[in-house]
């Protein structure tokens, strides 16, 4: 399966997000997303919010070069753990220990935009992938392979 429009839909909205933003240093390749209402609890995947400004989504960074405050497996068929709470500019790894494939995406597996801010694609197993949370908020996240036994959250405060 080819990644070729997952990759060009980010990067429109990363050019149309980063021209909308009034923050010069907002640019990233990852896509974007506001901070939400005041209240909103962030529980959509794409962060939670203080109700003003523009948060910056999740980035991608190598793992081979990233210290991770947060380490998750995903193992059995679960994420161990299935989420934790870290700081913003922290780094958050999974690895995948099974012997099959799973992934980590934004939401939740009922939300229509599931995905649209972060998606590792399909990890084999001992792949990596690492993620830098640089905005306060709740991240949540899923195996789109195993959408009912693989769920988690992500607090940055």
């Amino acid at each position: 399966m080819s990644h070729f429009p997952k990759i060009a839909i980010v990067l429109v909205l990363s050019v149309t997000l980063w021209g909308c933003s009034s923050d010069s240093n907002n640019g990233s390749n990852n896509g974007g997303t506001d901070g939400g209402d005041a209240g909103n609890g962030g529980n959509d995947g794409n962060g939670g919010g203080d109700g003003g400004g523009t948060q910056q989504p999740p980035e991608v960074v190598d793992c081979s070069s990233a210290t991770a405050a947060l380490s998750i497996e995903m193992s059995s068929t679960a994420y161990d753990p299935a989420g934790g709470q870290v700081s913003p500019g922290d780094v958050v790894m999974w690895t995948n220990k099974d012997p099959f494939a799973h992934t980590v995406t934004s939401g939740k597996p009922s939300d229509s935009d599931s995905g649209s801010v972060f998606d590792s694609g399909n990890m084999s197993t001992d792949d990596t992938f690492c993620l830098k949370f640089p905005s306060a908020g709740t991240y949540d996240f899923f195996c789109m392979i195993h959408p009912s036994m693989m769920q988690g959250s992500i607090s940055v405060e």
